[in-house]
Order: C-alpha cells, then sequence, then structure tokens
C-alpha cells in the first residue's frame, strides 16, 4: 500500500483549517497530520513531523505566509510549501516563486481540485491559479526563470537566513527564528555569502531586495 502523503495546515481561522480537512480527508491517499494557527506553532509543528507538503496562508497574525515557509524550509527542507489565498498579487507571486514555494492555491477554488494540486506538488509540479496563466503571469514569474538566478543555488536553511539578515536580525535573533544554534547559524550565513560572493550586511540586503525577497 501507497505511504498517504503528509500535509500540515496553517491558518489563524480553525474553521478555515477544519474545512481544508475534511475536503483532504475524502482522499485516503492524503493524511493531514496536523494543523496551526500561526507562524511559531507552525514551525514547531514542521520541525516536529517533517510533513510532505505544507499549506500555509498568507496572511497570518504574527508572520506572513511567505516567511512562515522560508522557517518550515529550514527546519524541515524536504517539506513543499504551497500558499493559500482570496487573490495573489504580482508581489507575492515573484517573492513566492524566488523563495521556492510550489504552489498558489486561490481559497475560492473548487474544492475537488485541492487534492489534484496537493498530489501535483507532491510529485514535483507546480501549481499556478487559473487567473494567472490567463493574464499571462506565469511566464513573469515562473520557476524556469526562477532557477537562473543566484537563489537557486541556496538551500532552504540558507534562503531563510538571507532574508533573516537582510532584514536586519542579528546572527543570534536569526539562529532562533531557524530553530539552530548559534554556531550552526554563522556556519550558515558563511555558506551563503560564499555561493553569492557578497560580503556584508549591506550587500545581503541590496541582492535580497534585488531579487524580490524582501519588499
Amino acid at each position: 500500500m501507497t505511504t498517504a502523503i503528509r500535509i500540515i495546515l496553517v491558518d489563524d481561522h480553525s474553521i478555515i483549517r477544519i474545512g481544508l480537512k475534511q475536503i483532504l480527508g475524502r482522499s485516503p491517499d492524503l493524511d493531514v497530520v496536523g494543523d496551526a494557527g500561526n507562524c511559531e506553532a507552525a514551525v514547531a509543528l514542521a520541525k516536529e513531523l517533517l510533513p510532505e507538503i505544507a499549506l500555509v496562508d498568507v496572511n497570518l497574525p504574527d508572520v506572513d505566509g511567505l516567511e512562515t515557509a522560508l522557517r518550515i524550509g529550514a527546519v524541515s527542507p524536504a517539506t513543499r510549501v504551497a500558499l493559500l489565498s482570496g487573490a495573489f498579487s504580482d508581489r507575492i507571486l515573484k517573492r513566492g516563486v524566488a523563495i521556492g514555494i510550489r504552489g498558489f492555491i486561490l481559497k475560492m477554488e473548487d474544492s475537488n481540485r485541492l487534492a489534484e494540486f496537493v498530489r501535483d506538488i507532491h510529485q514535483g509540479g507546480f501549481c499556478w491559479p487559473d487567473g494567472v496563466r490567463s493574464a499571462g503571469a506565469e511566464e513573469v514569474c515562473s520557476p524556469a526563470s526562477s532557477a537562473k538566478s543566484p537563489v537557486a543555488a541556496l538551500n532552504p536553511r540558507e534562503r531563510a537566513m538571507l532574508v533573516e539578515l537582510a532584514r536586519g536580525a542579528s546572527l543570534k535573533e536569526a539562529a532562533k527564528s531557524l530553530g539552530v544554534r548559534f554556531k550552526v547559524a554563522d556556519h550558515i550565513k558563511q555558506a551563503l555569502m560564499k555561493k553569492l560572493d557578497l560580503h556584508d550586511r549591506v550587500e545581503l540586503a541590496r541582492f535580497a531586495m534585488r531579487e524580490g525577497l524582501i519588499g
């Protein structure tokens, strides 16, 4: 028997989480193993359960869905993250692709398609809202285009560290956000700066802004 795909749900509205769990629960090959209402709880859950898929709301009360996705990736690199929202701006789409988001799912999407999206993402696919395809924005912020960026050479922890440092966090604060020890955080910092051939925080911040990793 094929092992079910392990999923966590992250949304600050419990009714949304309950609804998603019921929808996904109709499929025997999908298993919602946990849910959380904010970034901190989501990261702790991902670190403990190491899910294969995380469905994350863009708008969370403490940290937005994009940064939550980065932090999930830092503690569980194999987890593929898809963002949920009522609408996606070009900024969210471009930043999402830059940090390695694997799908963008509209909350008004047909519930019968949600399981298909999760399976596609699990198999290495990429999920775009239909409206994005029709508007031609897919080509502008496609995964293929993103792969040409130096960001593609970074692993999830390095991407998360880059964003933390670019936003002005100290290395101690970044280590706490990523859930790693200070020495590990310093190793991650040195590795990402070497890969990007950057030498100080100013260069890191400029790079992150240019790549759309921070606003």
